[in-house]
């Protein structure tokens, strides 16, 4: 895969139509999906996580990326599903250092300079999955389920309420 000097520059409309289909896909898909679809995707693991696959990879089809674009969609879920299995403190440390790599690229544009940190940020990435892991099937005993794990709880799970942001 190989990126352009300006790869950041060109899809920044991409980015911006990202931040609007993010914020207002729940009121859409509640709208015009149906609530068959809607319901099934609350309530079922893998129709919640087919269909966020199916997003990105939807909104990688309108972007100017020139490459394999299921592939950078498959890649982009996996990085989605194992950056959110992790503590707090992994995830602050690879935001920082992810900061850290794309301000670095602004700065010289060579992409195989900063191969070192992506390295260190891919094996940061599985090292946190890895410990959570291992810490959830500590705490958890017998009643660990990995297909949760991997895939997620449903929202009801968690047993907790969710912030209603609208009024935000």
């Amino acid at each position: 895969m190989s990126y352009s000097s300006n790869f950041f520059q060109a899809d920044i409309n991409s980015i911006i139509i990202l931040i609007a289909v993010i914020h207002l896909l729940p009121n859409i898909a509640n709208t015009y999906l149906g609530p068959q679809l809607v319901k099934a995707a609350k309530d079922d693991d893998l129709i919640r996580n087919f269909c966020v696959l199916a997003g990105i990879i939807l909104l990688i089809q309108v972007s100017n990326i020139q490459e394999n674009k299921f592939e950078i969609g498959g890649l982009i879920f996996l990085f989605l599903l194992v950056f959110s299995r992790q503590t707090l403190e992994f995830n602050m440390i690879q935001i920082v250092l992810a900061l850290y790599i794309f301000s670095k690229y602004n700065e010289n544009n060579d992409i195989e300079s900063l191969k070192k940190y992506m390295y260190f940020f891919i094996g940061l990435l599985l090292f946190g999955y890895c410990y959570y892991l291992n810490k959830q099937v500590k705490d958890k005993g017998l009643k660990f389920s990995l297909k949760k794990f991997i895939l997620g709880k449903r929202e009801k799970d968690y047993g907790f309420d969710y912030i209603d942001f609208e009024g935000l």
